[in-house]
């Protein structure tokens, strides 16, 4: 990794206003709503607890995800752990997602948690060449999910048979 690169987590009510500014310019260039719509969302979707990831290259924000606080059960034994949202970064192609994802790899294994994600086809391969692990359907039940998007998880239990989650998709 290159030595320029930082990742902090910072706990949402930590966040400054600094720091919230640098992280709407960042999701702001995948999702482009107001400034005002990304703080809505925010404050709709973001519990206290909740994490935010950010990877600096030096003073500048250039990659973004946050880690929400949840609860599921796998083989009916209830885990706790984060879900992965809003994974973007300033400029595609350029490898700062891939560095996100494993630092935030690296944080559930250390913290031993469980990481839990859903994605469209199109970000399967990311999350697959990220060490995660593609939930089936048979493996599967959620409430609140159509056909049209994918589960995966990091640091679950070796061939477990059901995973259940029912909280809101992230």
């Amino acid at each position: 990794m290159n030595s320029m690169y930082n990742v902090h987590f910072i706990q949402h009510d930590k966040l400054t206003q600094a720091v919230l500014d640098e992280i709407i310019k960042v999701k702001t260039v995948a999702w482009p709503f107001s400034y005002d719509q990304q703080c809505e969302w925010m404050t709709n979707n973001l519990k206290n607890s909740d994490v935010h990831v950010l990877l600096f290259d030096g003073e500048k924000v250039i990659a973004y995800l946050n880690l929400i606080k949840i609860e599921m059960e796998i083989d009916s034994v209830k885990l706790k752990g984060f879900g992965i949202g809003n994974v973007c970064a300033i400029e595609k192609g350029k490898g700062w997602g891939k560095e996100l994802m494993l630092k935030v790899n690296q944080y559930l294994h250390e913290n031993n948690d469980v990481g839990l994600l859903f994605c469209k086809d199109k970000l399967m391969k990311f999350y697959s060449e990220n060490n995660w692990t593609l939930v089936t359907d048979q493996q599967l039940e959620i409430s609140n999910i159509n056909s049209q998007i994918y589960t995966f998880a990091y640091n679950i239990p070796k061939n477990f048979k059901l995973l259940q989650y029912e909280g809101i998709l992230f």
